[in-house]
């Protein structure tokens, strides 16, 4: 039987060498997935240039299936971004390009973004801005867009098809707040504890089908802003996802 003193240099080997496997492990995932972006992005550009009509007229049945093709290459690009942005937070700290925008005018133009893939889920978004008049903070662009179409994608994957899906602005305690509310069987408590947390893979109701990674990177952006974001599922059968940002 080994004593302690003897036993402790072996067990530091063993975590030493797990936290290199691990680490390189993470390396080969974040180059396979930047080789793989580089055919994805080519492919939409050329969706994009047929849908345009650039190499000629198109039928209906053709423009319909090439925005099918659009809609599965741009869901599988977001999820390469999000496996390579996940590696670069575990490399170094988040860098915002952080700029004044008007929130509610940037929020409409993420939705848009987002209608392929409502129009082949049939799901309705309600935009409900407490103030009509120009909202500018300061955050960045691009990085916040992707909190916003991670929530409303969730939304879709997890409420019915068809039904609606509400998103607000408001302002409440020197925060700007954005909340996007489905209607599905919502989250179990014990889900709720845990479904920030990066590769989370409990039986969650409410984990998208991919890396896990959306709400991971969503939570750390949040943070990264000074802000935070929130699940909320107190109304029964509704779960409402809030993101908070300082003015």
């Amino acid at each position: 039987t080994l004593s302690l003193h003897d036993a402790l240099p072996i067990l530091e080997e063993v975590l030493t060498q797990e936290k290199q496997l691990r680490r390189y492990k993470e390396e080969v995932v974040a180059t396979l997935t930047h080789d793989m972006k580089v055919p994805v992005v080519a492919e939409l550009n050329s969706i994009n240039f047929l849908l345009e009509g650039r190499f000629g007229e198109l039928t209906e049945k053709q423009k319909q299936a090439l925005n099918l093709m659009k809609t599965s290459n741009q869901e599988l690009k977001d999820l390469i971004e999000n496996i390579l942005e996940t590696f670069r937070l575990e490399q170094k700290k988040l860098e915002l390009n952080i700029q004044k925008h008007d929130f509610n005018k940037f929020v409409l133009s993420a939705i848009d973004e987002m209608n392929p893939i409502l129009l082949k889920s049939s799901h309705k978004i309600t935009f409900e801005p407490e103030k009509t008049e120009n909202l500018n903070i300061f955050f960045d662009d691009f990085q916040i867009r992707r909190i916003v179409k991670n929530l409303i994608q969730n939304a879709v994957t997890f409420s019915p098809a068809g039904s609606e899906i509400i998103i607000k602005t408001f302002i409440k305690e020197n925060y700007l707040k954005l909340a996007v509310t489905n209607k599905g069987s919502g989250i179990s408590k014990d889900d709720l504890e845990k479904i920030f947390n990066k590769y989370y893979s409990g039986q969650s109701k409410y984990r998208k089908t991919g890396t896990g990674l959306g709400l991971f990177l969503s939570n750390k952006i949040a943070l990264a802003h000074n802000g935070k974001l929130e699940v909320d599922c107190s109304v029964s059968g509704y779960t409402t996802f809030i993101l908070s940002l300082p003015i």
